[in-house]
C-alpha cells in the first residue's frame, strides 16, 4: 500500500502458493490494493525466468532464517535488483548496495523504502540488476560450483 501511494501504477506479482494465500488476498483487500496484486501461484521451474522477467525489482521479505536465498538468486539470474530481508543465508547471496538491498526482517517501512528507492531510480536498479547477473554467473554458476566442490574434496582428501 505504501508503494502504491508513491507509484500508483506499481503491481505486486506473488509467485508461489501455500497456506497463507487466502490471508494475503484478504490483506490486499483490507489495504485497498487488491486490484494491484497478481497471485500467480506455483510456477514450474522451467517457467520461472519468464515469470520474473517483467519485474523491476524482485522482493524476498523472508521472516525466517533462509538456508539459501534461492529466490534472490533467481532474481539476480534474470538481471533484476533484489530487496531481501537480512536473515539466514541471504546476506551471502545478495551483496547489499551492489546487487540489491538488504533490510531488517519484519520491517515493512524499510522494505517499502528500499523498493521505492529502486523504482524511483531506474538507472541504479539497472546497475544493481547487471551486477546481480554477473555475481550469479561468477559465484553461483555451474562451473564455480563444481570448482568449489572439487577444491573442497581435494582439501579434505589431501
Amino acid at each position: 500500500a505504501e508503494i502504491r501511494r508513491s507509484q500508483p501504477g506499481a503491481r505486486l506479482r506473488l509467485i508461489g502458493d501455500g497456506p497463507e494465500r487466502d490471508a494475503l488476498v484478504r490483506l490486499a483487500g483490507d489495504l485497498g490494493v487488491a486490484d494491484a496484486v497478481d497471485l500467480l501461484g506455483w510456477v514450474a521451474p522451467e517457467r520461472l525466468a519468464e515469470a520474473l522477467e517483467p519485474a523491476h525489482v524482485v522482493v524476498m521479505p523472508s521472516r525466517w532464517q533462509e538456508a539459501f536465498g534461492l529466490v534472490a538468486l533467481h532474481g539476480m539470474q534474470v538481471g533484476r535488483p533484489v530487496v531481501a530481508s537480512a536473515v539466514g543465508g541471504l546476506p551471502e547471496v545478495l551483496d547489499d548496495g551492489t546487487t540489491g538491498v538488504l533490510v531488517p526482517p519484519e520491517d515493512p517501512e524499510a522494505l517499502a523504502e528500499a523498493v521505492l528507492g529502486l523504482l524511483d531510480d531506474p538507472a541504479r536498479a539497472r546497475r544493481m540488476g547487471a551486477a546481480g547477473r554477473d555475481r550469479a554467473r561468477s559465484s553461483f554458476g555451474f562451473t564455480p560450483y563444481v570448482d568449489a566442490h572439487e577444491a573442497l574434496y581435494e582439501e579434505l582428501i589431501g
